[in-house]
């Protein structure tokens, strides 16, 4: 505590008390101060009880309490003040005693923390600064006929006790106004809007009535409406553009977008059109035009809401385009994978059915205003993935479900075999795999995917065939485990015979019996009387096709491949030193050996193992030419290996599986067996 109490002290040099940062308690009290140095008290950061009583100040320096945010008690009794600075009293959160008695000239305060009922003389107190603030500009409020306008208003002090600001329209033949607003103590200083309307056109000044809030006196400027018969209109609006038209304005003008919330003011200058870029697709607008470059003097307003194109039900072949807020005939194109036919839809038709869609495909389709799908047409665009189900990790009685590009809750049934009947199992959201268990060994199963409870088929989302595999009686060959660590997987193509008996009359069959005579290949089951040609290989089945096609040795040595591959390691490694594989991951540690080889995978082993140039003119496919496998496909058409998955030659289907069949094809035509 310090005490200076009594003392006559007529003024105190600056810094005085500037070391004294940790004073709890300074009296001043009894002496003739008539100011205060600016920043006197600034340091006193742990002082809770200051005493000024019994001087002779006039008044107090602003921002004189600032830093004093520990204060408790200020006395300011018997002094000769007649006005306190605004907001002087704002940090003192703590503050719970505060004296202003025996001032008499002090007749309005500033905000006091409501924690506080300041010591007066009876005398009425009105709230300091009693302005009201009007956001409208000097030049008003613009509206059109039939149009609104908000301006706002904003009490500048502290009030006592509830205030009404009542707008009032000098001639609402011209424009009314809303009705009255209420401000407290608690929202005083949060700015509430009027809503001007336009009735005709000419002007209306609105007044405003300030009551309340123990103001002495209270005001609030005039603002005047003008109404005129500018219209604005949206026109040639796409997903992400629309264009603004002005009628029955003259002069500059300036547009924003009120809703959503957060729109620029920008300019248009004086021509009669606006053009929006950047707009979100299905969405609803509202935009303004405005007479100042502020936006705050309306004149016109318009709503529309931009076009939306969503893809939804969403399987492995089909899927159903979505088009929002538009009304007109409409035509659709595929341009991802390569561009397909444009086709109409009808008036007031708001979807359109794709059917034919391949598997774990990304696709991208454009909407158009115009029949002939032209660029300067386009009004949406697209992009989604197909759903995708392979089955991975198959062993004689397991199998795991994979299921790409779908992130809902799904359910899966085993749908054949026909008996025992497959049950209805859920998967939870967010889960991409099911593991499947129980499997009989050298079975053909079929399971379906679908995206409700029940497993109905009108619920189906895709489905996938296997071959669980055969009981092997035979060991790997030597050579082909280790390198990955672990029990060696059996090998489901390393068993002896030759000729097959489930190849009659396939497509592949003089392939097949080409690659087995060539000792590439062995069957798939212990008999080596079948070669399941529809099964889909593996990535690990292709290295053992590769190592013994190509003859490549078996090196002993560290596997570049953190994942086991067990009988095919060997051919694995020798795949990668041979540079045939670079890996199944971005840094080439991985080979995902049960993963299946889609068709591009296939093009790029083949073109790597037999070094086939990229040719210079691209591949005559449709459906390559977005695909990292591009040139490899090329290369592998240009030498005789492929011709295509569809019957006119135009498509390769690079995502999809190969199949035994389609390998054994492959490798005859490469070795030209």
């Amino acid at each position: 505590t310090l005490d200076l109490s009594n003392n006559s002290l007529a003024s105190l040099p600056t810094g005085v008390f500037d070391d004294l940062t940790s004073l709890g308690t300074l009296h001043l009290y009894g002496n003739s101060l008539n100011s205060l140095p600016s920043g006197m008290f600034d340091n006193l950061t742990s002082i809770t009880e200051l005493n000024l009583s019994g001087n002779s100040l006039t008044s107090l320096p602003s921002g004189v309490f600032d830093n004093l945010t520990g204060l408790r008690r200020v006395d300011l009794y018997s002094n000769n003040l007649s006005s306190l600075p605004a907001g002087v009293f704002d940090n003192l959160s703590n503050l719970s005693v505060l004296d202003l008695r025996e001032n008499s000239s002090l007749d309005c305060l500033p905000f006091i923390p409501a924690t506080v009922t300041p010591a007066l003389d009876t005398r009425t107190y009105g709230a300091c600064g009693a302005a009201v603030t009007v956001s409208a500009s000097s030049t008003g409020v613009g509206v059109g006929v039939g149009a609104t306008n908000t301006y706002t208003v904003v009490l500048a002090a502290y009030p006592r006790g509830n205030v009404t600001v009542t707008p009032a329209s000098g001639d609402t033949a011209k424009a009314t106004v809303s009705a009255a607003l209420t401000f407290t103590q608690a929202n005083w200083s949060t700015a509430q809007s009027v809503t001007v309307t336009g009735v005709a056109t000419g002007s209306a000044t609105v007044t405003h009535t300030v009551t309340g809030g123990g103001y002495a006196s209270a005001t609030a400027a005039s603002v005047t409406a003008t109404v005129t018969t500018a219209s604005l209109a949206t026109s040639a609006v796409t997903e992400t553009t629309a264009t603004l038209t002005l009628s029955g304005h003259a002069g500059n003008w300036y547009h924003k977008h009120t809703t959503p919330t957060g729109g620029t003011c920008s300019s248009a200058n004086t021509t009669t059109t606006a053009r929006l870029t950047s707009l979100i697709g299905g969405t609803a607008y509202t935009y303004k035009a405005y007479s100042d470059s502020g936006c705050s003097s309306e004149i016109a307003s318009d709503n529309f809401s931009t076009v939306g194109l969503t893809a939804s039900a969403v399987t492995e072949t089909t899927a159903t385009l979505n088009l929002a807020n538009w009304t007109a005939q409409w035509w659709h194109k595929r341009t991802t994978p390569a561009a397909n036919t444009c086709t109409s839809i009808s008036a007031n038709t708001p979807t359109a059915s794709l059917a034919s869609l391949t598997a774990n495909t990304g696709y991208t389709y454009e909407v158009y205003s115009a029949t002939g799908c032209n660029a300067t047409d386009k009004i949406a665009d697209l992009t989604f993935s197909t759903v995708g189900l392979s089955a991975t990790s198959v062993t004689q009685t397991t199998a795991t479900l994979n299921l790409a590009n779908w992130t809902a809750r799904w359910w899966h049934k085993k749908t054949s075999p026909a008996t025992p009947a497959g049950t209805c199992q859920s998967i939870p959201a967010a889960t991409t795999t099911a593991s499947l268990a129980s499997l009989t060994a050298n079975t053909g199963y079929t399971y379906e995917v679908y995206s409700a409870s029940g497993c109905n088929a009108a619920n189906k989302i895709a489905g996938v065939s296997f071959t669980t595999l055969a009981v092997s009686t035979t060991p790997p060959p030597s050579g082909g485990g280790g390198g990955g660590g672990g029990a060696p997987a059996p090998d489901p193509d390393d068993e002896p015979g030759n000729p097959f008996t489930d190849d009659e009359g396939s497509v592949f069959e003089e392939s097949i019996n080409k690659v087995a005579a060539a000792g590439i290949t062995r069957g798939c089951n212990s008999a080596g009387t079948l070669f399941c040609p529809n099964q889909r290989v593996t990535r690990a089945q292709m290295a053992v096709f590769l190592q013994r096609a190509l003859r490549l040795p078996a090196l002993s040595g560290t596997s570049k491949f953190t994942d086991s591959a067990g009988f095919a390691q060997t051919a694995i490694d020798a795949m990668a030193i041979a540079g045939i594989t670079l890996g199944c991951n971005a840094d080439g540690t991985l080979f995902c050996p049960n993963q299946p080889v889609t068709r591009g995978q296939m093009a790029a082993f083949l073109a790597r193992a037999l070094k086939l140039p990229t040719p210079d003119v691209p591949p005559a496919f449709d459906d390559t030419t977005a695909s990292v496998f591009n040139n490899a496909v090329a290369a592998i058409l240009k030498a005789g290996i492929t011709r295509g998955c569809d019957a006119t030659g135009t498509r390769f289907c690079p995502n999809q599986p190969v199949t035994r069949g389609q390998m054994a094809t492959f490798l005859a035509r490469a070795l030209k067996l």
